[in-house]
Order: structure tokens, then sequence, then C-alpha cells
């Protein structure tokens, strides 16, 4: 209320006050500032705390009776103070208001601040920007792909802020427990950002799960729901089961997801390793005694299929194997050419080392693999019968009707061994022309009569083959 300052009231009360005393009185000042606040970008559904101040700089204490705020579009600001607020003189107060955007766009308003002061009412504005928060969640949905039982298969998801003002992380709903947020540091993400957020499945049993993981950013922001899956090998993502790119999901038989060397059908290798998932390591390579003999070709057993033969056999005298690898057939007996063959052994010829059973023959006239027949499959052999070798210039020694000089027959062969093939037959195109006689050629000794000439007129010939003379 507006106070009198007294210098004297009345002679009677302060006697030494000359007759001529007078009373001065000094009005209440309120001053309300700034004149203009932004407050800025808000988003959308949030509420942003913000004040202004009121300062009794003048007179004595003031009452600030109601503060009312006229907003220009949807209900923005509102004052969130007490009324009845007395500023003593010199000092202010802060009056508490909020800017909560009901929708994206500009918003205005005009506070008007009624006290007892000099003047009652006073006015100032504040005006603010709404801004819908706007992301994407990528992928929508998401595969873990295998895990054991209470093992954790951590997989981020994306999310990209493509609106104005920062989002942050308030809440990850997940509609089955086994599927959750990795850690639980702050998660914001700027405008125009894109942030990783780990996510987490850990399995209580080997069935495959099922679900879905909801983001919210405060009240501002709910992203669309992630689907999200594991140690669904049957239906799932194909890669996710196939974590070493071989091909092969676990659910197909790989029993080694980590090795792409390791898969159903996959060469084994002398490494200790199950390579083609079948139980047995190193099968059928020289490190495995596929026989069972107790010893591999590693080892040194020089026939792994035969269960007999090994360095723990004895020899087997005219049997023609060499029962105790010792690199000799029959040893025990006289291999007098050291070809590895003894006579027992097979050798036809213990004298000469280029003949033994399985030894490749030669054209030496020699019987050379001890099969009763002397350089067969060699230039020197009539192979076909046809009566001509190939060291007597037959070209094609597997075929009797190919020899130097046989008639050239219409078989796209060259019988006659002369480079040329169905010369003279119906299958050739003796006269050049690009027509044989097997193509329509009525005259293959004659390049101007074919099926692509034109008739010519009264020279007696049928120039095009087509039955017509001229």
């Amino acid at each position: 209320m507006n106070r009198l300052l007294l210098f004297c009231l009345a002679l009677s009360v302060l006697p030494s006050c000359e007759a001529d005393s007078y009373v001065v009185a000094v009005e209440n000042e309120l001053v309300v500032a700034p004149p203009l606040t932004d407050v800025g970008d808000v988003p959308v559904g949030t509420s942003l705390p913000f004040t202004i101040s009121a300062d009794n700089i003048d007179g004595g204490e003031t009452s600030i009776r109601q503060v009312d705020v006229l907003n220009f579009a949807g209900d923005a600001f509102a004052y969130v103070g007490p009324d009845d607020i007395t500023v003593p003189r010199g000092e202010g107060v802060e009056l508490q208001l909020t800017y909560t955007p009901p929708e994206q766009g500009y918003h205005r308003a005009v506070i008007t601040v009624t006290s007892d002061a000099q003047t009652p009412q006073l006015e100032v504005e504040v005006r603010g920007r709404g801004l819908r928060a706007t992301a994407t969640v990528l992928p929508p949905a998401l595969d873990f792909g295998p895990a054991d039982i209470d093992e954790s298969v951590v997989v981020p998801v994306r999310v990209f802020n493509s609106g104005v003002v920062e989002i942050t992380l308030t809440e990850v709903m997940s509609s089955n427990t086994v599927f959750e947020r990795d850690g639980d540091q702050p998660f914001v993400v700027q405008p125009a950002v894109e942030a990783q957020l780990p996510l987490a499945f850990t399995p209580t049993s080997t069935d495959a799960e099922f679900g879905e993981i909801t983001l919210r950013f405060g009240d501002v922001l709910t992203l669309d729901p992630v689907a999200v899956r594991g140690n669904d090998c049957d239906t799932g993502l194909p890669s996710a089961y196939d974590q070493d790119g071989d091909g092969v999901t676990t659910c197909a038989g790989d029993c080694d997801d980590g090795d792409a060397t390791v898969y159903p059908g996959a060469s084994e290798l002398v490494d200790g390793v199950d390579q083609d998932c079948d139980g047995t390591v190193d099968e059928g390579t020289t490190a495995y005694d596929d026989d069972g003999d107790g010893i591999s070709e590693d080892d040194g057993d020089c026939n792994d299929a035969d269960d007999s033969v090994s360095p723990d056999a004895s020899e087997t005298l005219g049997n023609g194997i060499d029962d105790d690898c010792d690199g000799t057939v029959d040893q025990g007996t006289t291999d007098l050419d050291f070809d590895g063959y003894a006579m027992l052994g097979g050798d036809c010829d213990d004298g000469n080392p280029t003949v033994f059973p399985g030894a490749p023959e030669l054209v030496d006239g020699v019987d050379n693999d001890c099969d009763g027949q002397v350089d067969e499959g060699t230039t020197a052999t009539d192979d076909d019968g046809d009566g001509v070798t190939e060291a007597g210039g037959d070209c094609n020694d597997a075929d009797p009707t190919v020899e130097p000089g046989a008639v050239e027959l219409p078989d796209w062969l060259d019988n006659d061994c002369d480079g040329d093939v169905d010369e003279g037959t119906v299958n050739a195109d003796d006269d050049n022309d690009g027509y044989s006689e097997q193509g329509g050629d009525c005259d293959d000794g004659d390049s101007s009569v074919s099926p692509a000439q034109l008739e010519v007129p009264a020279n007696g010939v049928d120039d095009d083959c087509d039955g017509s003379i001229d």
C-alpha cells in the first residue's frame, strides 16, 4: 500500500517543528523486467520453467496482487507462482512461469502484473517456439541369432534424430524380459545425429524367443517398436545363424559356426578338428587310421585301406603286396633290379628296373608292365587293328576307320588323316561358296551355284538350286 513519509505530524507531537512544517509522500514504484523474454526452442509435450523479475525500486513495501497471462495461441504460457506477494522496498522477486508448447510453431503471450504501486499494471512480453521431436529406429526387426542359456548377445539398434531438438531416452519397454537394454548410461541424441543403443538377448532356455522393444523419449516421442527374436534358427534371418559365412547355419548342421572351414560336407583336414561335422576327427586324411590297424599313413601305413598292410605286418610271399610297407613287394625273396618287385611279387624281368607290375609301357619292344602285351598304348602299337600305328601316321589309333589312305566319310572325322574333315562328302563345302551338299548346294564343284545365288536366265543351269533351270 502507499506509505507516507511523515517529517512532522503536528506541532503538538513534535514541538521542535516550526509552524510551517510539512509532510512529503513518496509513491511505490515497481519495475517488471525484461520487457521481452524469448525462451527459445522447446520440444512439444515438455514444459520449460522460466522467470521474470519484479523489483520494488522506490517507496514503501509493495503488494503484487495478481499475475495474468494472455496467450495469443493456445495455453502455451502459464503463471505458476502465488498471488499476493509482498515486495519490500529495494528488493525484488522472481515470478515463476512455464512454457509448454501444445503444438509445433511460435507462441506469444503478454504477462500483466497488477500491484498497489504508482503504476498498478505493468506488462511484459514472452515468446517461444515449439518443435516436434522426430526420430527413426533401425532396423525395424532385429535377430540376435543363437545364444546359450544365461549368455548375453548384444546387438545395437540405430536411432537417428531427424528433428531439430535433442532427445533423451527415458524408458525401454520390452514385451519379453529376455530382451532388454544393455547398460544404463544416459542416451541423448542431438539433432541430425545417429547414435547406437545396445540391446541384449539373455535367454533362459534354448527355445526360440520373440518380442518387441519400444523406445520412449519422455513425453515428446515414442518410436515404433522393434521386432526382436533370438535362438530362432529355423525361421530367423539366415545370416544371423551363419556367423562364419560358410553357407551353412547351425540348424542345418554346422557344428562350429565360428569356423568357416567346418560344416557338413567340408573336406577333412589334418588339424584335430571335425571339419565335416560327422563326429569323427581327421578321417580320410593321412593322420587317421582308416583301416583300423592301429597305424595311420603319417605313421607309415602304405595302404590305409587294408588292415593287413602296415609296418607291423609280416610279409606274405607270392601275393604281390608290400605287406610290411618297407618299399619292396615280397621282400625276403630276391629283387635283383631294385624296382620294388621280386619275381615272386610279379616282376616278369627282375633284371630290368623298367619292368615290373604297373610300370608305364615304353616303345621298346618289351612288356614293361608284365601284362603279357608289348608296347600296348604306345605310338608303336596298332591299337585299333587297322594295320597302321600312330608312329606310322594313324591320326586316331582308337578308330579303325581312321588311317592314312582311308575313304573320307561324312562322319565329321578326318578319316584319311590329311588334316581336312569330310572333304569330298556331302558334309564338306568343296567349292567354298558357304554351302555344302548337306546344306543344299546342288553343285558343290561350282562356287557360282548355291541356294544364295540368283538365277541367270538362259544359261541352262539351276543357279539357285531351287530345282528349276532358268
